[in-house]
C-alpha cells in the first residue's frame, strides 16, 4: 500500500485519464475548425465585397436588352454567330422553364405535353396569321420551330396564373387562348435576325437634304454571295432585303447618285447616313465613296451589331459631337475613280466576316470602346493624373517633414501643436467647405484646378500622425552616427530618415492617390468647365446627360476602377507593412 503512486486512486470510481495523443489529437481539430472558420469568414466577406465589382464588370460587358431583362441574366450572353443572314438565333429564349406556381413532380411528367400541345397552337397561329412571321428564310430554318416554342413559353408563363398552372387541362386551354397574332409577331420578331438596308440620305453642313435626279440608281451586288430582295417590314420600319453568305468571301453592294450640284463632294456634303436594320451578326461594314475628284474611305468600320433599325452616319470631317457614333471618311490618295460623270457619285458597301471570336470580342468590348470614343476618357484621365501626382508629392513631402520635425527636434510647445494639429481631424469637412471656398475664390482659383492640389502641400493631419509614429520607432543610434559624420537636420531627413520610412511613404501615396482618383465633390465645387473635370466628375457629367447608356457608364466606371485595384494589388505588400510597422510602433 504504500508503494501506491500519488495519484493512484484518485476521482471518481471507474475514471480513465485521457491519453496525451487523443489530446493533441481533439487540439488538433478544434485548431483546424477554428482555422477553417476564419478562412470561410474571409472567404465570405470576400465574396460579398467582390459582388459589386463583379457585377459591374459583367454589366460593362452587356448590351441595352441584357441590362433591360427581368430577372436579371448574371452572365452576359455569348452572341450566335452566324455568316448566313437571315438567320434564326435560337439563343435568344431560354429553354422552356418550369413555372412557378407548378410543382416539380408535375412538370417533369406533362413537359413533353405541353411541349407538343404549344406547337400544335402555334402551327394553327402561323397559319391563321401569316403577316405575324418574318421572311421564309428564317421560317425554313431547322431551329425556327423550337426556337418559337420557346419564345412563346416565355411570353405565356409571365401571365400564366398559379391555379391554372396545377391543372395541365386548364392549362391546355389557357394556351390556346392566349397564342395570339400580336404574341406570336413579338417572338417571331425577337427570334429572327434579318439585314435590311433602309433610306440612304446626304446632308450639308446645315443639315439640309442634299437631293439627287432621277437618274439615281438602286443598290445592286457587284461580288460575293448575297441577293438584293423585295421591300420587307421590320418592326414597323420598312427596307430592302438583303440576303447574304460570307463563308465564301466578302460582299460588296454598289449604288451611283447623280446629284443635282455638281462639284467637289468634301466642300459641300458633310455627311452621308444610310438607315440599316442590322441582324446581330456581328459582321463589319466598310464604306467607300468614289467622286470624280477623289476616293473617301472609312476610317473604321460599323458592326453589324442588335438586331434593330439605327442611322450610321459617315462624315467628312470630324464631328463636333461624339456622343454618337459617327465615322469618319479620309481621302485616299492612291485611288482615283474612273468612268464618272461631273454630277456623279458612287457608294461601295463592303460587307465582311468575322470569326465567332471577334463577334464575342465586339460584342463584350463594345461598351468600353464606345466609353473611349465618345466620352473624351483620356482627357478626364489626364487631368486625374495630374491632380494624383501633386497631391502625392505634396503629401509625402509635407507631411514626411513636419512629422520628421514633431518626432526628432525639440522645440517649445512641440506637443501643444501635435495637440492642435490632431485636433483639426475633429472637425468635419462640411464645416470648413464654404470659408475654404471662400478663400479659394478671392485668390481667383475659382474653376481651376489649383484648390484641387494646392492643399497637399500643407500636409494633411492623418498622414503626419501616421508618419510620426513611424519615425518614433526609429533608433537615435542612426542619427547619432550621421551627426558625427557632419549630416545636419536636412540631411538626417533626406538622406537616413526618408528611406527608412519607404513602407510608411508608401502607404501615405496610396491613401493619396484612392482619394484623390475618386474625389467628387472637389471638383464639383471647384470646376465649372467640362475641359478641366477629372474622371468622377466627367462620368458624373455625362451620366446626366446621357443617362440611358447604362453600358457605357458601367464600362467607363470599370476603365475608372481598374487602376485603384491594380495599384493596391502591386503595393499591397508596402501598405501591409506601413500600416503593421506604424501600429507596432515602427519596431
Amino acid at each position: 500500500m504504500r508503494g501506491r503512486s500519488r495519484g493512484e486512486g484518485k476521482g471518481r470510481p471507474g475514471s480513465r485519464i485521457e491519453p496525451a495523443h487523443s489530446a493533441r489529437a481533439r487540439r488538433r481539430r478544434c485548431e483546424w475548425i477554428r482555422q477553417a472558420g476564419i478562412h470561410l469568414a474571409l472567404l465570405a466577406g470576400c465574396v460579398l465585397f467582390a459582388f459589386p465589382f463583379v457585377w459591374l464588370v459583367t454589366t460593362s460587358f452587356k448590351d441595352e436588352r441584357e441590362i433591360a431583362a427581368f430577372p436579371p441574366r448574371w452572365i452576359p450572353r455569348v452572341p450566335h454567330y452566324s455568316s448566313r443572314s437571315p438567320f434564326v438565333d435560337p439563343d435568344y429564349y431560354d429553354e422552356m422553364k418550369r413555372p412557378a406556381g407548378m410543382a416539380p413532380e408535375m412538370w417533369r411528367e406533362h413537359r413533353d405535353a405541353i411541349a407538343r400541345w404549344l406547337d400544335t397552337c402555334l402551327a394553327s397561329a402561323c397559319s391563321l396569321h401569316p403577316e405575324a412571321l418574318p421572311v421564309a428564310d428564317v421560317v425554313t430554318d431547322p431551329t425556327w420551330e423550337r426556337a418559337l416554342r420557346n419564345g412563346m413559353w416565355d411570353e405565356l408563363s409571365r401571365i400564366l396564373p398559379d391555379e391554372v398552372a396545377q391543372q395541365p387541362d386548364r392549362l391546355k386551354t389557357f394556351i390556346a387562348a392566349n397564342v395570339s397574332a400580336e404574341r406570336l409577331r413579338k417572338v417571331a420578331t425577337g427570334l429572327s435576325r434579318v439585314c435590311a438596308i433602309g433610306e440612304l440620305s446626304l446632308r450639308d453642313a446645315r443639315h439640309d437634304r442634299v437631293d439627287s435626279t432621277a437618274e439615281s440608281g438602286r443598290w445592286r451586288v457587284v461580288s460575293g454571295t448575297a441577293e438584293l430582295g423585295g421591300r420587307v417590314t421590320v418592326e414597323i420600319e420598312s427596307g430592302q432585303l438583303l440576303r447574304y453568305d460570307l463563308g465564301a468571301g466578302p460582299v460588296l453592294l454598289e449604288r451611283s447618285l447623280y446629284l443635282s450640284r455638281p462639284g467637289a463632294l468634301g466642300e459641300w456634303v458633310d455627311s452621308i447616313t444610310l438607315g440599316l436594320h442590322s441582324d446581330d451578326s456581328w459582321h463589319r461594314l466598310f464604306l467607300t465613296v468614289e467622286t470624280p475628284d477623289a476616293v473617301y474611305r472609312s476610317e473604321e468600320a460599323f458592326w453589324l451589331e442588335r438586331a434593330s433599325w439605327r442611322d450610321l452616319v459617315w462624315r467628312f470631317s470630324e464631328p463636333d459631337d461624339r456622343t454618337k457614333p459617327v465615322v469618319v471618311l479620309r481621302p485616299d490618295p492612291r485611288a482615283r475613280a474612273t468612268s464618272l460623270a461631273a454630277n456623279e457619285i458612287r457608294l461601295r458597301l463592303r460587307i465582311e466576316r468575322t470569326s465567332p471570336l471577334m463577334a464575342a470580342y465586339a460584342k463584350y468590348s463594345l461598351n468600353y470602346r464606345r466609353a473611349l470614343r465618345y466620352i473624351p476618357f483620356w482627357r478626364y484621365v489626364g487631368n486625374s493624373v495630374y491632380l494624383v501626382i501633386l497631391n502625392i508629392l505634396g503629401q509625402v513631402l509635407a507631411c514626411s517633414l513636419v512629422a520628421y520635425a514633431f518626432a526628432r527636434l525639440r522645440f517649445y510647445g512641440r506637443d501643444v501643436l501635435f495637440a492642435l494639429l490632431l485636433a483639426t481631424m475633429m472637425l468635419p469637412g462640411q464645416v470648413t467647405m464654404i470659408p475654404v471656398f471662400l478663400i479659394f475664390k478671392s485668390l481667383g482659383w475659382y474653376d481651376t484646378l489649383k484648390p484641387l492640389w494646392v492643399g497637399a502641400w500643407f500636409g494633411s493631419a492623418f498622414y503626419i500622425f501616421l508618419l510620426r509614429q513611424f519615425f518614433l520607432g526609429i533608433p537615435t543610434d542612426l542619427e547619432d552616427a550621421a551627426k558625427i559624420d557632419g549630416c545636419g537636420f536636412f540631411g538626417l531627413y533626406w538622406r537616413i530618415m526618408l528611406p527608412l520610412v519607404r513602407p510608411a511613404l508608401a502607404t501615405v501615396a496610396i491613401f493619396t492617390f484612392m482619394s484623390t482618383w475618386n474625389d467628387f465633390m472637389g471638383p464639383l465645387i471647384y470646376i465649372g468647365r467640362e475641359e478641366l473635370s477629372p474622371l468622377a466628375l466627367g462620368l458624373f457629367q455625362f451620366r446626366s446627360e446621357h443617362g440611358g447608356e447604362w453600358g457605357m457608364m458601367m464600362a467607363a466606371s470599370t476603365l475608372m476602377t481598374l487602376p485603384v485595384v491594380v495599384i493596391f494589388f502591386l503595393a499591397q505588400r508596402y501598405f501591409i507593412q506601413g500600416v503593421t510597422l506604424t501600429g507596432m510602433g515602427g519596431k
